[in-house]
């Protein structure tokens, strides 16, 4: 038996436990034995992770990452992606910026039917595309396909309609999907030694940037926008354009070159920087290991393992770099506070948003 039998009959199996009228009694017993000997032929021929992950039985291990449940392939296009015959559009390009406006800030979901003549569709016939957040039922219509039993991706072809077990598993990928991109994830920083986290939800992000100290952390916290201009935290085009141009960038799309995938670590360093620079966001100070992890593990959701693991790099790079640093200078805010809120008013008037009384910080 090979991988591909096996996958055929393990959905076989599948399906008798899914009946509830043919799964009881000696059915049931029978598709118990099939699958304890279709599962030993798979951890015997080394191919069992792939197996389960073709049923749809496997752990989700990348919610990002493509995969196949029934006939259909899933594929989430991230913002910034191209999509479309060709690749001829962008997600969330800034003109339209549909990603943020209408998707709140997740994926574009592309469906493929895997089952057509693979000489002619080698990646799949493509079938539909969905806004995540619409199929998560974070629209002000609709529910999600979590509460569904069946969902057509296409009116016309009956054959393309997600029912029962595949439907909850395409739910669950996505919503593990939505999970990651809208937690923590570690970002660059443009302190000498620290760390970095940020998040996003819906069109704004946020970040905690720390800096070890002799005794502690400095550390700053901050958000941006990009879309919504009455955000408290909103960055024009002009002024972002500015920054990038600090930075040796003429403009986003190459930004998004030359860093790749890393974009958007690259793009909140920038702006944590500037924030700072302006005193818009001020840092502050913690005083040890611990109570940097209490407050961006309990206050900032930052998750905790990466947060211990990154605290701790972070400090061991910094005192193995200890002979050859300077003395640390003491840094102080007191009788700068009217600097601080002419820095920060500046910023605020270019950003046009309203600051929310930040710079008395």
């Amino acid at each position: 038996m090979d991988f591909y039998d096996a996958t055929t009959l393990m959905r076989l199996v599948q399906a008798v436990e899914n009946d509830p009228y043919v799964s009881s009694g000696a059915g049931e017993a029978l598709a118990d034995k099939v699958r304890e000997f279709i599962e030993d032929e798979a951890e015997m021929g080394g191919w069992y992770t792939e197996l389960m992950n073709a049923i749809g039985e496997g752990e989700i291990t990348d919610p990002l990452a493509d995969f196949t449940v029934g006939r259909f392939r899933v594929h989430l296009v991230q913002e910034g992606e191209r999509y479309g015959a060709g690749g001829g559009f962008v997600y969330g390009k800034a003109l339209s910026n549909d990603c943020q406006l209408y998707g709140h800030g997740l994926p574009l979901v592309e469906f493929y039917d895997v089952s057509q003549d693979p000489a002619k569709f080698p990646e799949g016939q493509f079938v539909s595309r969905y806004f995540m957040s619409t199929l998560l039922g974070m629209d002000s219509i609709g529910d999600s396909i979590g509460e569904m039993s069946a969902f057509g991706l296409d009116g016309g072809v009956p054959d393309w309609t997600i029912r029962g077990d595949d439907l909850q598993e395409v739910y669950a990928h996505l919503c593990a999907a939505r999970e990651q991109l809208e937690s923590y994830t570690e970002c660059g920083t443009y302190k000498d030694y620290g760390f970095g986290f940020h998040a996003k939800e819906g069109s704004m992000s946020s970040y905690v940037i720390g800096e070890p100290v002799e005794e502690g952390w400095w550390v700053l916290v901050g958000n941006y926008d990009l879309t919504d201009s009455n955000s408290d935290y909103y960055i024009s085009d002009d002024l972002l354009n500015e920054l990038l141009s600090r930075h040796g960038y003429p403009s986003m799309d190459a930004l998004k070159e030359s860093q790749a995938d890393m974009w958007r670590n690259e793009l909140t360093a920038i702006i944590a920087e500037a924030q700072e620079d302006s005193r818009f966001e001020v840092p502050f100070h913690l005083s040890s290991d611990e109570s940097m992890l209490r407050h961006i593990v309990k206050r900032m959701g930052v998750p905790e393992e990466a947060a211990r693991t990154a605290v701790a790099n972070a400090r061991a790079m910094y005192e193995k770099d200890a002979p050859r640093r300077e003395p640390e200078k003491v840094v102080t805010l007191k009788g700068e506070v009217d600097k601080a809120r002419r820095a920060s008013a500046k910023l605020a008037d270019n950003g046009n948003h309203s600051n929310r009384g930040q710079d008395a910080r």
